[in-house]
């Protein structure tokens, strides 16, 4: 996962041990890819998951390429769903 590392900066002690224990935990992880085919779809938390993803090969800029639209819903519904699974 590229990360800009110089761009972030800890304002204090507690924020630059913080962001040395996220750097390590980055650098750390091992990637799951997912290649999507053409009307496949993902979702994830952004709560949960860190993210990234390859260059395109093969985009185009006529709208018939890549296409991300986002949703956003409220915490309440989310734990809502997590404890019903856990039933």
């Amino acid at each position: 996962l590229p990360v800009h590392w110089e761009n972030m900066v800890g304002l204090d002690e507690d924020a630059k041990s913080a962001l040395a224990l996220l750097q390590e935990a980055i650098i750390a992880a091992k990637p799951h890819k997912v290649h999507l085919e053409p009307g496949m779809l993902v979702f994830f938390n952004n709560q949960r998951v860190v993210h990234g993803r390859t260059p395109y090969t093969d985009l185009w800029f006529d709208g018939g390429g890549r296409v991300v639209n986002r949703a956003y819903f409220r915490r309440e519904l989310l734990l809502r769903e997590e404890a019903t699974r856990m039933i």
